[in-house]
């Protein structure tokens, strides 16, 4: 349609060289940030002149006087309107200049600056840059995952997520849009001249184009990448799961791959199986999957969290295709905030302990456990604080103290420390503390409780465990009733043969003589490096969230003095993370 920048000026209503316009073609290479690697670098080299750019990330910090500080700057122009793309740009000499339609800055040291209406620089945004001589801009920043609209039958100024290292052609590019493909795109030459580029010219990353929409359009690229929600893998503290898809828009099939740029990644994917069962497999260093015409490509992402080396997880997803489409997604996780010494998280672990064998008392190997016809459950709770020690609970009651505040030098009111959960085994202390949930109106304690161990715990009703919490250990402990206990199940209060009561009703001091019997529960957790519920060639499946927020493992139990030969049952336990504190009764 158009040779040359006079031609242009038909439709946009501008010369080009009354700006004196001068750019060769820019160069764009990101390297991944390391703090936060979250972040990349997008490096521009500027020319003398006007430069037309593509920023793909918001900087860290958005002051266009921050962004641009140290360059040459003579002026910075964003265009603001969206309901029409001609008649963009008029000579800013003349008097007579649409500068509404743009957002302008200019040094604050020059005069001119008191008309400036540019305060801010985002990602995904084309800017126009008039330096007064040749620099390079380096922009640090979070990359920006957000779908573009078109302006319909209008020149738009655009840039593309294009792939430095695989640069695709115009008409590649456009092949499949009916709104674009065969449509005029003009680029700045290196004489300052808008051109008309061919189908076969090589489209550049971090250039800004004017590109006609024939009609509406929400063509992104060959590929584009949709998320559940936001623009970025957030994980934050609980999520474990998240879908990312990648839309074929294209006229062939694809092949797409995604790739971690921290080496030592802690995403898995979803593989599914063919009986409706699934495995988490670790990322590769490049995953490749095809994607069909007009087809969906989904991959379900998983964080492991028992693997992060710090508290926090933050690096850059890069989802690139085979025609030179390049997206980057920001990934974020964070660990709970109370770890064990262990490395497992510190809290109450709450679950079950499921008996699947009890030894025949009376058979040829009175000690060996055989399967039984049903299953029996025992409630387990098990408190493990900050030190690694493990504590086995028969109760416990979740409370809520209050922050406290203090007076700053400045007379304000500020929090001092804030307020917390906190776990009572003491019922004495209940009065110190307010519930957390309403109960008929009134907060009142969560309460978590086992009917299947009773023990004497002391004042803090609690018994301390021996061994490791963790993958790979084993926890025990020792309960012992003895014959006058409460809930020994040979003790009977009103009975005259079982209450530990001489004829006279006085205690009986002679333990030979007691009525009733001792009885002592020896129990072991040892902890695998599986999920117990699941099995088959389905354990792996568990490696995802397993020893972070669940963990099991093989349930031993002992038992002496209810019968004349020792009661041995076992099974399997699993214990969930229930309450993310790492002290008891603080």
């Amino acid at each position: 349609m158009f040779s040359s920048g006079f031609g242009l000026r038909a439709v946009f209503g501008f010369r080009i060289s009354d700006f004196g316009f001068a750019l060769l073609l820019l160069t764009a290479a990101f390297f991944a940030a390391r703090a936060p690697a979250q972040l990349l670098t997008q490096t521009l080299p500027l020319h003398s002149g006007w430069n037309s750019i593509w920023l793909e990330v918001t900087p860290t910090n958005t002051d266009v006087s921050v962004v641009f500080s140290g360059l040459p700057i003579e002026s910075v122009w964003t265009f603001a309107n969206r309901l029409t793309a001609v008649d963009f740009i008029q000579d800013p000499n003349e008097p007579v200049w649409n500068r509404d339609r743009w957002l302008v800055h200019v040094p604050t040291n020059r005069f001119e600056s008191l008309n400036n209406n540019l305060f801010s620089v985002f990602g995904q945004r084309a800017y126009l840059v008039k330096l007064t001589n040749n620099a390079v801009l380096n922009v640090t920043g979070r990359p920006v995952l957000r779908d573009l609209g078109w302006v319909p039958d209008a020149y738009n100024l655009r840039g593309f997520p294009v792939n430095p290292a695989r640069l695709p052609t115009f008409g590649a590019f456009f092949n499949a849009s009916t709104a674009h493909s065969n449509q005029p795109i003009y680029r700045l030459d290196g004489g300052g001249a808008w051109q008309r580029v061919l189908a076969s010219d090589l489209m550049e990353h971090g250039i800004a184009y004017w590109v006609f929409s024939r009609g509406g359009s929400s063509y992104q690229g060959p590929s584009r990448v949709h998320l559940e929600s936001g623009d970025g893998l957030d994980f934050g503290r609980s999520l474990l799961e998240s879908d990312l898809k990648v839309q074929n828009d294209y006229s062939r099939g694809l092949n797409v791959t995604v790739r971690d740029l921290t080496a030592a990644t802690p995403l898995s994917y979803r593989v599914e199986g063919t009986n409706g069962d699934f495995s988490w497999r670790v990322l590769p260093s490049m995953l490749a999957s095809n994607a069909d015409t007009g087809a969906e490509l989904l991959l379900r992402l998983g964080i492991r969290r028992k693997d992060f080396v710090s508290m926090q997880y933050s690096s850059l997803l890069e989802v690139a295709d085979d025609v030179g489409t390049r997206w980057f997604l920001p990934v974020n996780a964070e660990r709970l905030g109370v770890v064990a010494s262990t490395g497992v998280n510190a809290g109450l672990w709450a679950g079950s302990a499921t008996l699947t064998s009890v030894n025949e008392v009376h058979g040829t190997n009175a000690l060996m456990p055989t399967p039984t016809k049903s299953e029996f459950d025992l409630r387990l709770l098990v408190h493990l604080d900050t030190n690694g020690q493990a504590r086995f609970l028969k109760e416990v009651v979740q409370m809520w103290r209050d922050g406290t505040f203090r007076t700053n030098a400045q007379g304000l009111v500020e929090a001092d420390t804030p307020g917390r959960f906190v776990l009572l085994t003491d019922s004495s202390r209940l009065g110190e503390f307010k519930g957390v949930t309403l109960r008929d109106g009134v907060l009142a304690g969560r309460r978590l409780s086992s009917a299947a161990f009773d023990f004497d715990g002391g004042a803090n009703n609690f018994l301390a465990m021996s061994g490791g919490f963790g993958i790979g250990q084993t926890n025990s402990l020792a309960i012992h009733l003895d014959p006058n206990f409460r809930t020994n199940p040979f003790r009977h209060r009103y009975h005259p043969d079982h209450d530990n009561l001489d004829a006279h009703y006085a205690p009986i001091s002679d333990p030979n003589h007691f009525e009733s019997y001792p009885i002592d529960r020896q129990i072991e957790l040892q902890f695998t490096g599986y999920d117990p519920a699941v099995f088959g060639t389905n354990r792996a499946s568990s490696a995802l969230n397993y020893g972070y927020v669940f963990i099991g493992g093989i349930y031993k139990e002992t038992i002496t003095g209810l019968h004349k030969r020792p009661i041995v049952a076992s099974g399997y336990f699993r214990l969930n993370l229930t309450v993310n504190t790492g002290v008891l009764n603080q």
